[in-house]
């Protein structure tokens, strides 16, 4: 967290080192004994700072996505923000991985989470594939109780 304080404080101007900021700041808001509001005050602010600094950054809207859901509870832009992730980036296999997580996690929506992960298992086979299956094949076995054979 203090090298990235640091980073920002020397340079406030660099999305990237604000983006890590946000993301740390979430991270530390979630373990026990935290002052969760503060720093999630922070990490709000972090990442709205970095994507007025680089509105174009993928990465940024789906880590701000994430936080927006699974910190904030805050449903409809957290997808928002995954959306537009997916729209700067659709190579990107682990935005829809995430993206399925929070349909089916937090908005308790199996249907649009099947379609995320059928979108994600017809992507391109990239580092998080492995990832993806174990996740697909923990959905279906909720959701379907039979055997799966995924990609």
């Amino acid at each position: 967290h203090d090298l990235y304080l640091r980073a920002v404080e020397a340079d406030g101007s660099n999305a990237e080192h604000l983006g890590a900021l946000a993301v740390v700041e979430m991270q530390l808001a979630r373990r026990p004994g935290a002052d969760m509001p503060a720093r999630v005050a922070r990490a709000e602010a972090h990442f709205e700072a970095a994507a007025s600094l680089d509105p174009e950054a993928s990465e940024l809207a789906a880590n701000y996505g994430i936080f927006l859901a699974m910190v904030k509870g805050d449903l409809p832009p957290a997808i928002l923000e995954l959306q537009r992730a997916l729209k700067l980036d659709p190579s990107k296999q682990e935005y829809l991985l995430n993206l399925a997580h929070i349909y089916e996690v937090v908005a308790k929506d199996d249907t649009l989470a099947e379609d995320a992960f059928s979108k994600a298992l017809a992507a391109d086979k990239g580092p998080w594939h492995a990832r993806l299956l174990g996740s697909y094949a923990a959905f279906c076995a909720r959701t379907r109780h039979d055997d799966v054979d995924a990609n």
